[in-house]
């Protein structure tokens, strides 16, 4: 078969900018591949290189002005102002049309929408292939209301029970409808360091890890709040926070607001912020590592950074909101959202080193279990589904 993955307007396939979107995206391209099928992913422009090994379009949208010249185009763009009526085609719809021209003109057989239920919708009036909805977040205001009216064509793939969940229960979209395939982890590159030393006092700090983007949901204020008490204490641990501020929504104002927090707190527990981390540096940073914290605000719907920490042998320290309890399943030590609960589980942690080696072994063994192949296989057994249940198709 021959696939098509595209990526959000807000994403971007490069090495500098590659976020979760992007890293399924090649993940499931490089499998696909394996299994003998063409893929290539289509994204909007960004900088730097592309992800390496990927037949990648970029397309260079951006202008309300946007000339639509090809007739699937044009088709598109009058589907497009009957699913948002009053819309003058600006940048996000330029982006979407290009979209629908690109895999109309590689006549994909199958197209893989990313978190964008009008781009799926649009894509399934306009073109003969088998369009898939792949839902990483929770949909909200006009994306809400976009999935909710979905064409019963579009399949739809959610990332944890959790989302398939809460789509059914507050979007009323039918659980029968929607297939949950996990995220994975490449187990070649996310692994326990080979000089991997239990710590605790009398031996060396505790080396603490939160990786990821720093964003007001991801918990790196708590962190540090904890830290800074536990330090406070007299307990040898040591904060690291692997990554750089990334938010989204927010206004000058907040994002301000945001970053004097985290500048303070960090500075009150003496943690370290890295700042930007390539991604193939990530790897052999976690294996510094004996704790990683997974401490959402907001229900994470099924977080990459916790489950390459647990495939890199660390223990975890969970707030099982969204679905990080479905991820860690008895792996975690699992929290309250304040610092007493949190510190309470470092303390343990750092207490008694037979209970950090038995975390973060169980880390290891629940990481095991989500793969990409095991992802790109389900989603071919989701598409077999789909044939299968076609008018005219053969039963057998």
């Amino acid at each position: 078969m021959r696939f098509e993955i595209a990526l959000p307007h807000g994403e971007r396939f490069t090495r500098q900018v590659a976020g979760a979107v992007a890293t399924v995206s090649l993940e499931l391209s490089r499998c696909l591949e394996a299994m003998g099928h063409d893929v290539r992913v289509v994204t909007p422009r960004g900088p730097g290189e592309p992800l390496d090994g990927v037949n990648t379009r970029v397309l260079r949208y951006g202008t309300p002005r946007f000339r639509v010249t090809s007739l699937v185009q044009r088709v598109a763009r009058r589907l497009a102002s009957r699913l948002r009526p009053n819309h003058s085609v600006g940048a996000l719809d330029g982006y979407r049309l290009q979209v629908v021209a690109a895999v109309s003109e590689s006549r994909a057989d199958v197209v893989i929408v990313h978190n964008e239920p009008a781009l799926a919708a649009l894509l399934s009036q306009s073109v003969s292939a088998t369009v898939v909805l792949w839902l990483h977040n929770l949909m909200a205001g006009a994306d809400a209301r976009a999935l909710a009216a979905l064409p019963q064509p579009v399949r739809i793939v959610c990332v944890s029970e959790a989302v398939r969940e809460w789509t059914s229960r507050e979007l009323a979209v039918p659980v029968d409808r929607m297939t949950v395939i996990h995220n994975g982890v490449d187990p070649q590159r996310f692994k326990p360091a080979t000089n991997a030393v239990a710590g605790g006092p009398g031996d060396r700090p505790l080396r603490v890890v939160l990786h990821g983007r720093i964003d007001p949901n991801k918990g790196q204020e708590l962190a540090a709040r904890t830290v800074a008490g536990l330090r406070a204490e007299g307990l040898q641990i040591e904060l690291t926070l692997l990554g750089s501020v990334v938010t989204f929504g927010l206004s000058q104002t907040e994002q301000a607001d945001f970053e004097r927090r985290i500048s303070e707190a960090t500075r009150a527990a003496g943690a370290h912020v890295t700042g930007w981390v390539p991604s193939h540096e990530i790897p052999t940073r976690l294996g510094e590592f004996d704790v990683a914290l997974v401490l959402p605000t907001a229900p994470d719907p099924f977080p990459l950074a916790g489950l390459e920490a647990m495939a890199s042998g660390l223990a975890v320290v969970a707030i099982p909101l969204g679905g990080v309890a479905e991820m860690v399943d008895g792996a975690a030590l699992l929290v309250e959202p304040h610092e007493q609960s949190v510190g309470a589980a470092l303390r343990s942690l750092a207490a008694d080193p037979e209970l950090l080696r038995l975390r973060q072994r169980l880390s290891r063994e629940r990481a095991s279990s989500f793969t990409w192949p095991a992802a790109a296989e389900k989603l071919i057994a989701v598409l077999d589904l789909e044939d299968a249940t076609r008018p005219g198709a053969d039963p057998e």
